[in-house]
């Protein structure tokens, strides 16, 4: 991530990366079920930074984030950690999951820099989310692409060292 500052109280921030996963899996004690595709996307982060003056900012920030379809699903518990829910065919056909963040917020070094505080605005969105037939929440049957999770909140923080050997953080 590269940050680049304008004037004396404004920057900015943003990076790319591209991801790339191939997956390969066989499940089941008895009846075997082969998982295997691959897949890739793009991910980003950017955002601007105003210095209020050198204790306390503004910023707002945007990112994006991707996870394959159906290995963190929301059609229950049954697939277990790290598995895949559905069908081979079913889990192939599924676009990654897509996430995107917006945060809106103020951090302040104060007390001689030994206590930082937070504030902020956020939403988070997850779209192309696998989800569970209706009325079957621990089946790993499910329909993919359909499902969109919203989580919109407030956060306060505080972070700080009380000695130099130890600091406490409250959220």
């Amino acid at each position: 991530m590269d940050t680049i500052t304008f004037y004396e109280y404004w920057s900015t921030f943003f990076g790319m990366r591209y991801d790339y996963f191939d997956y390969k899996n066989i499940t089941g004690s008895t009846t075997k079920t082969r998982y295997q595709y691959s897949d890739g996307f793009w991910n980003g982060h950017m955002g601007a930074v105003y210095n209020i003056n050198k204790n306390g900012n503004i910023y707002l920030s945007y990112s994006t984030s991707t996870d394959i379809n159906g290995g963190e699903s929301d059609v229950g518990g049954s697939c277990g950690y790290g598995g895949l829910c559905g069908t081979p065919n079913l889990v192939e056909k599924g676009d990654p999951e897509k996430t995107q963040n917006v945060e809106f917020g103020t951090k302040w070094d104060l007390l001689n820099e030994k206590l930082l505080v937070t504030a902020a605005l956020f939403e988070m969105r997850k779209t192309d989310v696998m989800e569970s037939a209706p009325g079957n929440d621990y089946s790993t049957v499910g329909s993919v692409n359909t499902g969109i999770n919203r989580v919109q909140g407030i956060e306060f923080s505080l972070a700080g060292n009380i000695t130099e050997n130890l600091s406490a953080q409250l959220g």
